[in-house]
């Protein structure tokens, strides 16, 4: 079981099977089912991926590592580039979207960053929907169905 690492109103029992499903899951099929929700969180938030060259660079290179041909330490600052970009956000559902797209670009280096990512994906649901639990529900459901189709 992995350990929330940030605050989120979540449901936990969501999370639990989300959590069961990804144990089970190899590296590469972690890291791509990251990549998809980070265009998930992209298309729901409103980023313009192609005003930031290092969301395209990044997905290129952790495509790469899923083929062998790229560098855990490539994919790890591949990740780097985006939480840059996400540090200097004002806007706070756009920083933490960032957040999402940083740890999905980084799942390539570390398993584990797949699983922040959609925690951190919950947390852009709850900064746009304030207390809505239904929001967070068909996100946790949304999260688990992809994971399930790979």
């Amino acid at each position: 079981m992995t350990i929330r690492k940030i605050k989120i109103i979540d449901d936990d029992g969501l999370r639990e099977k989300l959590d069961s499903i990804y144990e089970n899951s190899s590296h590469i099929k972690i890291a791509k089912w990251s990549l998809l929700l980070a265009e998930h969180i992209i298309e729901i938030a409103g980023i313009n991926k192609n005003d930031y060259p290092p969301i395209s660079e990044g997905f290129h290179i952790n495509k790469l590592w899923q083929l062998g041909e790229m560098r855990m330490h490539d994919v790890r600052q591949a990740g780097f580039k985006i939480h840059q970009i996400a540090r200097v956000q004002e806007d706070e559902i756009k920083k933490t979207a960032f957040r999402v797209i940083g740890q999905a670009i980084a799942s390539g280096h570390m398993k584990e960053h797949g699983m922040v990512a959609s925690d951190y994906a919950i947390k852009v649901i709850n900064l746009m929907y304030p207390k809505n639990m239904d929001r967070v529900i068909e996100e946790r459901k949304w999260q688990i169905s992809e994971l399930e189709k790979l």
